[in-house]
């Protein structure tokens, strides 16, 4: 029993993951400034956690208001996403899923999160987004974004920032 607990911590969040409805997502990689890299290259692992927490949470904030204005404080309407901190020794980034808004394109959502990413502070230009625009590409990207996750490294999803549906 014991085996299976620690051996299925990474392969529930991933099954977890595909029985949620991806189709009209959007997945991100984007990359968190150099200047706040060598910063925290020196920091331990829970401040750089914590800091990367603080980027995404801004992130995610200006992009809600962007995309849904005064429903966002107001009714608490927010983008369905799920995000991983990966810290690598090179550089350390996020990756992303997020929902496309009923009330959006795939086009203007992309444009939102781009321009929203670029100027939220400790970010860089280096952002790649793509559509998932099938249920093999959600699938791999799903297994991508959670490759850290294991018995001893759960933290690399993002929880306090992703928002998904429960049923």
């Amino acid at each position: 029993m014991k085996e299976h607990k620690s051996l299925g911590t990474k392969y529930t969040v991933q099954h977890w993951l595909s029985e949620y409805d991806w189709k009209g997502s959007l997945a991100i990689t984007a990359h968190y400034s150099d200047q706040f890299l060598h910063y925290s290259k020196n920091q331990d692992k829970e401040r750089l956690w914590s800091k990367a927490i603080g980027i995404n949470a801004q992130f995610l904030d200006k992009l809600n208001k962007r995309v849904f204005g005064n429903a966002y404080k107001r009714f608490g309407k927010k983008v369905e996403c799920l995000f991983s901190i990966e810290q690598k020794a090179s550089r350390t980034h996020m990756h992303a899923m997020i929902k496309i808004p009923q009330n959006r394109t795939a086009v203007e959502i992309e444009e939102n999160i781009q321009d929203t990413w670029i100027k939220t502070l400790n970010t860089n230009r280096d952002i790649k987004i793509s559509l998932n625009d099938n249920r093999t590409f959600r699938q791999n990207f799903g297994g991508y974004i959670t490759k850290e996750v294991g018995p001893n490294n759960t933290d690399c999803i993002d929880w306090n920032n992703s928002n998904l549906p429960v049923d």
